[in-house]
């Protein structure tokens, strides 16, 4: 898989960190801190190293309860 086939728009349930209640979130919040930013649209970009793409389907699984990846 190229780093592009790992790379998917998907929008954020409304009122997801509403709540900080797990450390899942928590590091999801970190982790869009250090690598990520808005972009023109309003949307969150994640910059990673094709490395990292577990990091990106666990935290898919967190928010959306299935690897959209």
């Amino acid at each position: 898989m190229s780093m592009a086939d790992a790379i998917r728009r998907s929008q954020l349930k409304d009122g997801f960190f509403d709540k900080i209640d797990s450390s899942a979130k928590a590091a999801l919040l970190g982790l869009i801190a250090s690598d990520g930013h808005n972009n023109e649209t309003g949307g969150i970009v994640i910059t990673l190293q094709y490395g990292d793409v577990e990091y990106l389907k666990r935290f898919s699984n967190l928010i959306y309860g299935e690897d959209k990846t």
